[in-house]
C-alpha cells in the first residue's frame, strides 16, 4: 500500500479526464523534415561573410537556392527566437531572416524530439516585415505562432493571417482569416473607389475552462485615394471558441451577444479584454 501512495496522490491532482483526453486535429499538419545541425549553428552559418558558409547553412535546413549565377546574397535581420510552442518544457526555435535589397522574408520553425532537430514549418513573404508573431492565442503563458503573408496585384492588396499550434512534434493550422483585403472597384465601364476590408482580432482574457476566445471585428473603409481612405463602417462581429480536442477555433453563435453589439455590429467594451 505504501508503494502505491505517491501514485494515488498524483492521480488525485490530475483528474482522469486529463489522462483520457483524445485529440483529433481538424487540419493536417505542416510537412516536417529532419535537420542535421543545431538551429544555433545554422543561424551562425547564415550570418557568415563567407558565401560558401551561408550556402552550408541553407543546405542544413534543406533549402535549395535559385539565384542568378547560383550566388548566395548577404542576409539581413537574422534572428533566432526561443519559445515554448507546445506542452513540454523543451523550447522550440524560430529562425527569421531577410535578403539584402530584397523584400523577401522567411521563417523556419524547429522542434527537438530528444534525439534530433526537425524543421516543422517553413514560411515566406514578399510584402512585409511582420511575417511571424508569437501570441498567447489558445491559453495564457503559452506561445502560438501567428503568420502573416501578403499578396498584391494590379488594384489589389491582401494579408492572410494564420495561427498555428505545435502538438506532438507537428505544426497544425488552428485558425485562418483574411486580415486585410483592399481592392479597386473600377471596371471597364465605370470609375470606382478603393475598398479596404479589415478583420481585427481581439484576444479576450479568461474563460480558460470553456475554451479561449477570438473576437473578429470586420470593417470596411472606402474612398477614391488608397492612401487616405475616409469612410469606415462596421460590417460584422464574430466570436470563435478554442476546441482543444480538435486543435481548432470554431464559430460560437451562442455567446456572440455577450461579446458583440447586435445593433452596431461592433465588439462590446468588456473589462479585461485586450
Amino acid at each position: 500500500m505504501m508503494r502505491d501512495l505517491p501514485r494515488a496522490l498524483f492521480l488525485l491532482i490530475f483528474p482522469a479526464s486529463v489522462w483520457g483526453q483524445t485529440i483529433t486535429p481538424a487540419a493536417r499538419p505542416e510537412p516536417r523534415m529532419r535537420v542535421y545541425a543545431d538551429p544555433v549553428a545554422i543561424a551562425r552559418n547564415l550570418l557568415s561573410p563567407s558565401e560558401e558558409t551561408r550556402r552550408l547553412g541553407f543546405r542544413q535546413m534543406g533549402v535549395t537556392l535559385n539565384f542568378p549565377n547560383n550566388a548566395v546574397p548577404n542576409l539581413v535581420d537574422v534572428r533566432l527566437l526561443a519559445a515554448n510552442l507546445d506542452d513540454d518544457q523543451e523550447l522550440e526555435r524560430v529562425l527569421l531572416y531577410s535578403f539584402e535589397r530584397r523584400r523577401l522574408s522567411a521563417a523556419h520553425v524547429f522542434d527537438f524530439d530528444g534525439k534530433a532537430w526537425w524543421c516543422v514549418g517553413e514560411f515566406d513573404d514578399n510584402g512585409g516585415s511582420e511575417l511571424i508573431e508569437l501570441k498567447s492565442a489558445t491559453q495564457a503563458y503559452h506561445d502560438d505562432l501567428v503568420v502573416r503573408v501578403n499578396g498584391h496585384g494590379t488594384g489589389f492588396m491582401s494579408t492572410e493571417l494564420t495561427i498555428y499550434r505545435l502538438w506532438q512534434g507537428r505544426l497544425y493550422r488552428i485558425f485562418r482569416t483574411m486580415e486585410r483585403e483592399a481592392y479597386d472597384t473600377t471596371d471597364l465601364h465605370k470609375s470606382g473607389e478603393w475598398r479596404d476590408d479589415r478583420r481585427r482580432l481581439l484576444f479576450p482574457l479568461g474563460d480558460e475552462l470553456g475554451g479561449s476566445l477570438r473576437v473578429a471585428h470586420h470593417t470596411r473603409t472606402t474612398g477614391f485615394d488608397p492612401a487616405a481612405l475616409r469612410r469606415t463602417q462596421s460590417l460584422g462581429c464574430a466570436v470563435y471558441r478554442w476546441h482543444g480536442d480538435a486543435l481548432t477555433f470554431r464559430p460560437d453563435e451562442a455567446i456572440r451577444a455577450h461579446w458583440c453589439d447586435t445593433a452596431t455590429r461592433q465588439p462590446l467594451r468588456v473589462p479585461g479584454r485586450r
